[in-house]
């Protein structure tokens, strides 16, 4: 004799940068395969991007789901009033203009998944403007992180040919 019992399939969702699973206990997170120890509860705020699952036991099931978490920018007004890179999408060449008063120290381009490949490209600054040589990357949306001191500034553009 056998007990049948149908479980509803595991979904994780996004909710207001939040991970939630569907099912509030039995949860176990993981972080591109790696469990990540004491995050057991049915929601989870991403650390960064990666491929973040849950896994949850039911008895002796055990249901699965990943969600591919993805950083595509930030949306503060500030960033537009500091920071601005034309054209986008660009074909060859990417540039990016700031403030005077923008003391940038940090330059990188991430790709949509949030690694960094700025070490693809060259990229010559002149006072408040710097150019980059964008025909090193393949076609897609990318993130510009530029970090003056404490603040730091994201901004999403598309390499298209």
């Amino acid at each position: 004799v056998a007990d049948v019992v149908l479980y509803d399939s595991v979904v994780i969702t996004l909710q207001d940068g939040v991970l939630v699973s569907n099912y509030s206990e039995g949860n176990q997170w993981l972080l591109d395969g790696e469990e990540l120890p004491g995050e057991r509860n049915g929601t989870l705020v991403p650390s960064g991007p990666g491929i973040y699952s849950v896994v949850v036991a039911l008895g002796a099931c055990e249901l699965q789901d990943q969600f591919d978490y993805v950083v595509t920018g930030v949306s503060e007004k500030s960033v537009l009033n500091n920071v601005m890179i034309y054209p986008s999408p660009c074909i060859d060449r990417l540039f990016i203009r700031f403030r005077p008063e923008i003391n940038i120290e940090i330059m990188d381009v991430l790709s949509s998944s949030g690694i960094s490949v700025n070490y693809l490209c060259t990229v010559e600054c002149n006072n408040e403007i710097c150019e980059m040589n964008t025909s090193c990357l393949p076609n897609g949306l990318y993130i510009m992180s530029l970090t003056e001191g404490q603040n730091s500034y994201q901004v999403r553009f598309v390499k298209h040919d």
